[in-house]
């Protein structure tokens, strides 16, 4: 019976709505205000409290605020301006301002620098173990060495073995061979003489060398 009665009503205002668009608000109020009227003809007690409940749904609908719509953040990330830097002169901070060195690496190669008393070439930075090329490739762009600079130098003639192998170019072979040519020979005083040195090839001789002092 509700149906019946309710359906022309309902095909009346729908003819209103145009077909483009479907308002599912608009009928659930429509269907709304049919069982009030057909509430107040057979029940108008309940139709009296469905009106108050309506009018305090629509007064809370008003007072609600609209939601805002906060814009997205796009985080971009930006990259540090570095000024070239001297390399044997660098510390731990700058060297942590070029991407892909962090605290473990920069350490590393200050330390690596140390133990050879100086770099004399920026190719020596990738004796240090866990720089990649693209790092190498931006620590050759961004550093330097001075032309006046002189590396450490390793007092050759007056270092016991065990002292002279804490270079990395120095293992202890090289330096017991070393050792023993002094005890045998004396005094090494000119380059030429390493080459008669067992187990120092050429290639040792060229890396050394900067690093000796007669």
């Amino acid at each position: 019976m509700f149906i019946i009665v309710v359906t022309p009503y309902a095909l009346r205002y729908l003819d209103k709505v145009p077909q483009t668009s479907f308002d599912e608000a608009a009928v659930d109020n429509l269907i709304s205000e049919l069982r009030l009227k057909e509430e107040k003809q057979h029940n108008p007690r309940k139709a009296e409290q469905r009106e108050v409940w309506i009018s305090k749904q629509n007064y809370r609908e008003k007072k609600k605020k609209p939601e805002l719509i906060k814009p997205e953040r796009k985080f971009v990330r930006k990259t540090p301006i570095i000024d070239r830097f001297d390399i044997n002169q660098a510390d731990t901070v700058i060297l942590k301002q070029i991407r892909g060195i962090g605290p473990v690496l920069s350490t590393r190669i200050v330390k690596y620098r140390d133990m050879l008393g100086g770099f004399v070439d920026k190719n020596q930075l990738a004796e240090v173990y866990g720089l990649k090329e693209e790092v190498l490739q931006r620590l050759d762009s961004l550093s330097f060495i001075a032309d006046d600079y002189k590396p450490k130098q390793l007092a050759l003639n007056d270092l016991e073995a065990y002292l002279l192998d804490d270079h990395p170019y120095v293992s202890k072979k090289v330096a017991s061979a070393i050792d023993a040519y002094r005890f045998q020979h004396g005094k090494i005083d000119r380059v030429e003489t390493l080459y008669e040195i067992h187990l120092l090839d050429t290639a040792t001789v060229k890396k050394i060398y900067p690093y000796i002092l007669f």
